[in-house]
């Protein structure tokens, strides 16, 4: 067991613990991170961090990747001034996993279809455009598909945790393991439900699939995808698109115009009702 300080960039950076950016990228301490592997590698079985020096919180804390093979956790300061050279002392072990809520509809083949929203918040907010929004359009789609038998069995699986929308995707991603093979497209409901503009998709690198080339796809227009959490299933070789309706929208993220109020009832609803007239169709 190895003890450790809170690192500068860790302590300085702690009110943007795991909040991400748009793409869903989550902030790590790099240098921390790459010194844990080292550990890792080691043999070490696990760290403690202590507090920074004068620490308000008390706490010590650092970024790390859900990729670290070495667990750990902070301890507050009365903890800290017990850890001296030669004590010894007993750690009872845990692992958070990165959660998501998975509902899948039983369709007429095997063939799936994964419609994806993010169910995550963070220390900027709820995410209204990027998560309340678009987890409100595939909620309601599964109420009005749940009288329906479409042809593609459907997961809709809602990605959850405190920002890591991104990290959520790669590990639903790895646990799918060979049911990969049956997955006929993914669909990430991005920036939906303000009503703002027509629907539009975006792909990595404008990579145009033949899903795009069916109806109702084929009549949206079609944008480039930069580094998303869609880039471990185009490795994957599965068909990633992210759908949205607010191009705006996209650059309101996590800004003061990110609130409940740019969502409209009409945006929700014409949202569902085109996906439900592409599963039944």
């Amino acid at each position: 067991m190895v003890v450790l300080p809170t690192t500068k960039f860790s302590y300085d950076n702690i009110e943007d613990a795991y909040t991400v950016d748009y793409a869903g990228e989550v902030l790590n301490d790099q240098e921390a991170n790459a010194y844990l592997s080292e550990l890792a590698s080691a043999g070490a079985a696990g760290y403690l961090i202590t507090p920074y020096e004068d620490d308000p919180y008390e706490t010590g804390f650092v970024f790390t990747s859900s990729y670290m093979k070495l667990d750990g956790t902070g301890v507050d300061l009365d903890t800290a001034e017990q850890l001296k050279d030669g004590e010894t002392i007993r750690v009872k072990p845990y692992r958070e996993e990165i959660p998501y809520v998975e509902f899948v509809q039983q369709g007429k083949s095997e063939r799936e279809i994964i419609l994806m929203s993010r169910l995550d918040s963070s220390w900027h907010g709820a995410h209204y455009l990027s998560a309340v929004g678009p987890s409100t359009v595939l909620y309601h789609l599964m109420q009005v598909m749940n009288e329906e038998m479409p042809d593609y069995t459907i997961r809709y699986v809602f990605l959850n945790g405190n920002g890591d929308s991104r990290e959520a995707s790669d590990d639903f991603l790895e646990r799918l393991g060979e049911q990969k093979e049956k997955v006929e497209t993914v669909v990430m409901l991005d920036i939906l439900g303000t009503g703002d503009g027509p629907l539009y998709v975006r792909t990595k690198g404008m990579k145009f699939y033949p899903v795009l080339e069916r109806a109702p796809f084929a009549e949206l227009e079609v944008r480039s995808l930069a580094s998303s959490p869609g880039d471990a299933y185009d490795e994957a070789g599965i068909p990633y698109l992210m759908l949205s309706d607010s191009l705006e929208g996209s650059w309101h993220v996590f800004t003061e115009k990110d609130t409940f109020e740019r969502l409209s009832e009409d945006g929700l609803t014409g949202a569902v009702d085109w996906l439900h007239d592409w599963l039944t169709d």
